[in-house]
């Protein structure tokens, strides 16, 4: 399929493959179609946040792989590849992750992913009136806030919990 597609792009074109370098012509191979795809899902990652698009340029690599040793159908290609894609994905981000783009705790303030917010101090930037939002700042970032109590600008606060992009406070 991908050969019958290269070869109507180049009629489209007015050529034929007999008439094209030798390097050409190899880029009409499938294990070579699929590295490059890979190469380039691969290289997009730099672009794109997630850490996800890599995976499917592995699972790219890998389908090339298959390809190189086995001749087997586009179908199989096209499984082989989100099977790749998946199973990387789901095996190796998080370790990835880790490794690449660094550990999201930050343990200079005790910091985890459940309780990453509630318990700490921050500094009230707008006043927050009973029932209504103001605004914090708490490590250096604004946070739009409530509480039952009324507080004023300037007060230090505790968090209580974190619902989405808003904190709950109380008075410290």
């Amino acid at each position: 399929m991908i050969r019958y597609a290269f070869n109507m792009l180049l009629c489209l074109k007015g050529m034929n493959m007999d008439g094209l370098p030798q390097w050409v012509s190899e880029l009409n191979r499938p294990e070579i179609i699929w590295f490059i795809i890979g190469l380039i899902l691969a290289l997009s990652e730099f672009a794109m946040p997630g850490f996800i698009v890599f995976f499917f340029g592995l699972g790219a690599a890998l389908t090339g792989a298959c390809c190189l040793f086995f001749d087997i159908s586009l179908n199989v290609q096209l499984l082989l590849f989100v099977a790749f894609s998946l199973i990387s994905l789901l095996a190796f981000r998080k370790l990835l992750k880790r490794i690449f783009i660094g550990d999201n705790r930050n343990p200079a303030f005790g910091l985890d992913e459940e309780g990453e917010y509630i318990g700490h101090r921050a500094k009230v930037i707008t006043k927050i009136e009973a029932g209504g939002e103001g605004k914090i700042e708490f490590h250096g970032s604004n946070w739009i806030a409530t509480s039952s109590q009324t507080i004023e600008q300037g007060a230090s606060v505790i968090i209580t919990a974190h619902k989405n992009l808003v904190l709950e406070v109380k008075p410290a």
